[in-house]
């Protein structure tokens, strides 16, 4: 592997490792009390984001103009119809450029994931500089950069009030449809789901996100003709996207109807998109609902690899508690389930919680008050494949 450098300012590094077959990757480097530190790379910097601010603060605006000029020969400015899908940091901080310490800070906020720390600090920046943007691509870049300090803030009063101003001015964006979908659908408020899809189709007939999340949101409601309807339209022709196989699927499943056909649904989402969690869960489900678990542990294995934490999130406790269940370990069974139900709501699919308790009721009738059995048995699972870190995601990322 070979290595090369540039310099970055006087503490700071560019480096690419470019391997024999002629791949590479980029770093960003610093170096404190004599030691390097990586702050990041290309679509994630949250260390260069620190460090601008640092270097600012500290008054070293060459420096810090050195760090963002550097990070900026690693970004496209790709566009698209929709004025709001655009790369925030790259429209705030154009290339030779000689704008000042207030642009140097709103493009370090805009780069790359928000942090919940900086975020306060970047609404106020972003906020006093929506009205005063030069071009409509600025506005659009804030606009954008702003959603997601909120989102990360979870402040919905601003975020609803901020969608009420982009649907408005940007009628025809998908992405601030979409986001306003996320705002309320991670709250559970489906009936605000169903009014914007409803708005959103009045005006174009053919939307597919709109349908999608229509019959998405009868699912998580337990409407399941109605969701089931609506999802089989959207999956002919063969034009249907693999989020939309899987929430047929899914819903399928959950209703308890033709597991057969959940299972080959599920498996064309699954060949469509291989590596994504939310997908390989529900085929895992579907598995293990039919009796079949032995493929579903090995699905349910396979799709937690593609997660970021050290346990299994809700959605997974749900298969685990169901192969358990298939075992003949009702005492493993409910333990799983409980975890499903023992998990914040708002980070769950609303379809868990029902699912859970009918696994419950299957596994172990609830017993009277002073019963034998009336105890918990959440803190002991003895669920197969439930062992060590399974690095799992939250159920909010399941993505249906």
């Amino acid at each position: 592997m070979r290595l090369r450098s540039d310099a970055i300012g006087a503490d700071g590094a560019r480096a690419t490792a470019e391997s024999m077959d002629g791949k590479s990757f980029v770093l960003y480097l610093a170096r404190r009390n004599g030691r390097w530190s990586m702050l990041g790379m290309p679509g994630e910097a949250p260390g260069v984001t620190i460090e601008v601010l640092r270097l600012l603060d500290a008054g070293n605006v060459d420096g810090a103009r050195a760090w963002l000029d550097a990070v900026r020969e690693d970004v496209t400015a790709t566009r698209d119809e929709d004025p709001l899908n655009v790369n925030s940091f790259a429209v705030l901080w154009p290339k030779k450029n000689t704008l000042g310490a207030d642009a140097m800070r709103r493009a370090a906020l805009a780069l790359g994931t928000a942090n919940r720390k900086l975020a306060p600090r970047a609404v106020e920046l972003f906020e006093a500089a929506r009205n005063a943007a030069a071009t409509p691509d600025e506005r659009a870049a804030i606009e954008r950069a702003l959603l997601a300090q909120r989102f990360v803030l979870k402040d919905w009063p601003a975020l609803e009030a901020q969608f009420a101003r982009l649907l408005a001015d940007y009628p025809d964006s998908e992405l601030a449809f979409r986001a306003a979908l996320d705002m309320y659908r991670v709250r559970h408020m489906w009936k605000d789901v169903e009014r914007l899809s409803g708005a959103r189709l009045a005006a174009k007939p053919d939307d597919r996100v709109a349908k999608y999340n229509l019959g998405s949101v009868a699912g998580q409601q337990e409407h399941y003709d109605e969701a089931i309807r609506i999802l089989e339209d959207l999956t002919r022709g063969g034009k249907a996207e693999p989020q939309e196989l899987n929430a047929l699927a899914w819903t399928l499943a959950g209703a308890g109807r033709d597991l057969d056909r959940a299972a080959e649904i599920a498996q064309r989402a699954v060949g469509m998109a291989p590596r994504r969690e939310g997908i390989l869960h529900t085929l895992a489900f579907v598995r293990a609902e039919r009796g079949e678990s032995g493929p579903a542990r090995e699905v349910a294995l396979d799709g937690m690899k593609y997660g970021n934490d050290d346990e299994p999130s809700p959605s997974w406790w749900l298969v685990l508690g169901r192969i358990a269940e298939n075992y003949g370990v009702p005492e493993a069974a409910v333990a799983a389930y409980e975890r499903v139900l023992a998990a914040p709501d708002a980070e769950a699919d609303a379809l868990l919680a029902p699912l859970a308790r009918r696994g419950i009721a299957r596994a172990r009738p609830v017993p009277a008050p002073g019963a034998p059995g009336a105890t918990g048995t959440a803190g002991k699972t003895g669920v197969p494949g439930a062992a060590g870190k399974t690095g799992a995601a939250g159920a909010k990322g399941k993505g249906r």
